[in-house]
């Protein structure tokens, strides 16, 4: 799965790191016209943090529409309540109910009810220990669940850029004692 994340890219981001000195890397936001995996819509943010690069270095492509990126650190830990917070007070902003939360410090789930257009954001957030990988991935879906790429200026308003920026530095948590 990381594969299809880090694309050709991978080389770029080892090249500019030094082949694997901590650093941070990003993809520049894509345009409208997002490459969609077969039956899937492209998350609206995806955010892949990891320690160590895997798989051989193959073709990428943009896996999001709004806001995302792969970063390279030298060490994660579990934030799925830092996560979770991020959302809440992104939804709290924007007035969207939280519909479903499930929080671990190393799972998230939440759907986020939206009325125009109708449907649901569903944030998922996933932290592996070994290797060490965190991503959180928005998706937006119908109101039968199904994923759907709305235009992208239906979403002005909700500010998906700010969530984004909050989801990273919620992925940047230290543990606590």
């Amino acid at each position: 799965m990381w594969n299809s994340v880090w694309g050709w890219r991978r080389a770029v981001i080892l090249a500019t790191l030094g082949l694997g000195c901590t650093g941070t890397s990003t993809r520049p936001t894509p345009h409208p016209t997002s490459v969609t995996r077969s039956g899937e819509a492209a998350p609206l943010i995806r955010i892949d943090k990891v320690t160590e690069v895997e798989g051989d270095i193959g073709e990428g492509g943009f896996d999001y529409r709004i806001a995302g990126g792969s970063f390279l650190a030298a060490r994660l830990h579990p934030c799925g309540t830092g996560v979770s917070e991020a959302t809440n007070t992104w939804a709290d902003t924007h007035r969207l109910p939280v519909l479903r939360r499930e929080v671990a410090s190393e799972r998230v789930l939440m759907h986020l009810g939206s009325k125009a257009p109708p449907g649901f954001f569903e944030l998922l957030y996933r932290f592996e220990a070994a290797p060490q990988s965190a991503r959180v991935i928005l998706t937006f879906h119908d109101l039968k669940g199904n994923p759907i790429e709305p235009a992208l200026g239906e979403f002005d308003s909700l500010r998906l850029s700010d969530l984004s920026r909050s989801l990273k530095t919620a992925l940047e948590c230290t543990p606590s004692h």
